[in-house]
């Protein structure tokens, strides 16, 4: 009788193991025995199909796998975000059906058996694609405000340059009427809207 020991059992000793017997008559094999070895999971991953870097509006899966006996029970998923909160969702798979430029960011999964929990590295989702033509969009809009804006600008100023000039003319459009009193003539300037009077003088003082 032999026997065969493991210091400190591990996930590489689990299998089928079988003992061979022989003396000068023959040999014999014996039946085949399986050897359970349960451990929490391990090798954990996360995988993005088709890529993870997807343009917006676009789908996008996630799935997490990882070794384990017994099998994985649990999967839950973690985001960490620009605030550094935590979203979880549970599942081995986590599709998101239209991405928004918001959803991208860093994920991992952790599997969870009745042993233990494993989380797997940080997969980083890059969103790209419609959020530059929405801000090139943005901007040309923007500019093509600014632009109108100054236009009207400058026209209502021409428009009110036109009339002060205007103004002026009609203000400068004089009469001179010559009109005679007891003490010598005096000399007047008419507008449109009144009239001052400018000196009064002899005719003599007249060049």
């Amino acid at each position: 009788m032999q026997n065969i020991s493991f210091p400190s059992i591990r996930a590489l000793h689990s299998g089928q193991y079988y003992c061979t017997a022989w003396n000068p008559l023959g040999q014999e094999i014996s039946t085949a025995v399986g050897l359970p070895v349960l451990y929490a999971p391990k090798n954990t991953s996360v995988s993005a199909r088709p890529s993870s870097e997807i343009e917006a509006g676009t789908s996008v899966t996630l799935t997490c796998s990882s070794n384990a006996n017994p099998a994985v029970e649990n999967y839950t998923w973690f985001r960490i975000d620009e605030a550094e909160a935590w979203v979880t969702r549970s599942g081995p798979s986590y599709t998101i059906a239209e991405v928004s430029p918001g959803e991208g960011g860093r994920y991992y999964c952790e599997a969870r058996n009745r042993i233990g929990a494993h989380s797997s590295p940080i997969l980083t989702v890059r969103v790209r694609g419609r959020l530059k033509v929405i801000a090139l969009a943005s901007a040309v809009g923007v500019s093509a405000s600014l632009i109108t804006l100054t236009v009207l600008v400058m026209i209502s100023k021409n428009m009110h340059r036109v009339d002060t000039e205007s103004l002026e003319e009609d203000k400068q459009v004089e009469v001179i009427h010559q009109r005679p009193s007891s003490s010598g003539d005096t000399l007047f300037l008419e507008t449109l809207q009144e009239t001052f009077q400018v000196r009064s003088t002899k005719m003599t003082d007249i060049p």
